[in-house]
């Protein structure tokens, strides 16, 4: 069995998401099928998704 971990960044704004990830999108796209491998993906937020989720909170936004 191996795991492969893949960083999945998680964006602010809509437009961001063609920017990112797509190297992820295609390493999961061909383990997904592969025996013995599990995908795991975790979640990395970006300064704008940090930003984002501050101000709908009403707070200031935290640093890594």
């Amino acid at each position: 069995m191996i795991s492969v971990v893949i960083p999945e960044y998680v964006v602010g704004h809509w437009w961001e998401q063609p920017l990112h990830n797509q190297i992820a999108l295609r390493l999961k796209a061909r383990l997904l099928f592969m025996k013995n491998v599990v995908v795991i993906d975790v979640p990395y937020r970006l300064a704008s998704a940090r930003e984002l989720a501050a101000e709908r909170a009403g707070t200031s936004p935290e640093r890594p």
